[in-house]
């Protein structure tokens, strides 16, 4: 009497019946060859569901984990860019107003360079009236 689920190894098949061999057994016998399925057994696939199914869960967990830890620095990096954004926009005004403050003074030089040169000029000319 052979239990179901029990693996067998076919040996010869005549009509009916096949002759089957026990794995890691001896036992040999004919059976109907109708009780013969090439399928896993019910037990063997549920244990492999099983199996898969921790797998999967243990998967699940790491992705979930990483997934947060991700989102935590996701949303990290989105307030130093908001606080680097508000730094940027304090410099460029900053900037802008010493961009306009520096106007002034840049004209200022450009008329003191220029008054300087007036000034050098009429000196050397009043230098040379002078030698005459």
């Amino acid at each position: 009497m052979l239990f179901s689920g029990l693996p067998l190894e076919v040996l010869d098949t005549r009509g009916e019946w096949s002759q089957v061999k026990v794995l890691d057994s001896d036992k040999e016998g004919w059976v109907l060859s109708r009780y013969l399925v090439t399928r896993l057994p019910w037990e063997l696939q549920a244990k492999k569901l099983q199996e898969d199914s921790v797998s999967l869960n243990a998967k699940l967990n790491r992705l979930q984990k990483e997934f947060f830890d991700e989102s935590q620095q996701r949303q990290g990096l989105a307030a130093e860019l908001k606080q680097k954004t508000q730094e940027l926009e304090a410099l460029s005004k900053e900037y802008l107003e010493l961009k306009k403050g520096a106007e002034g003074y840049l004209r200022l030089k450009t008329i003191h360079e220029a008054t300087e040169k007036d000034l050098k000029a009429a000196q050397r000319a009043k230098q040379g009236s002078w030698g005459k």
